[in-house]
């Protein structure tokens, strides 16, 4: 599959920098909390590798549930030894699901009053 976007960018070679080091999971706060590693930067990365080998047919709703649960508060590129721009793929892949008009379904429990 083509991610148009990350090709615009110039960043889809960094799909492939990454080290599986796992010193982004150590320190992302989704990661923390949920403990699956789809959730951590490593394990988005890495279905981005498969979506870009063909591996991965299509965008599964789970990968664009795990995108759009990060922050973007920097510190998996904080720590990254290889230095990838984490935060830009990370906006390139959410651009590239809006553009395919994949969308993420409304949460309930997110400023519901019948909690």
């Amino acid at each position: 599959m083509n991610l148009k976007k990350l090709e615009e960018l110039g960043i889809e070679e960094e799909l492939y920098v990454c080290a599986l080091c796992g010193y982004c999971s150590a320190v992302c706060p989704i990661y923390e909390e949920i403990r699956w590693e789809s959730s951590s930067p490593r394990g988005k990365l890495f279905y981005m590798k498969n979506l870009l080998s063909g591996k991965a047919e299509q965008i599964h709703p789970e990968f664009i549930n795990r995108l759009f649960q990060c922050s973007l508060c920097g510190r998996c590129e904080t720590v990254c030894q290889t230095k990838m721009r984490i935060s830009e793929i990370w906006e390139a892949a959410r651009t590239e699901v809006f553009e395919r008009v994949v969308l993420v379904p409304p949460r309930k429990d997110i400023g519901s009053p019948e909690r």
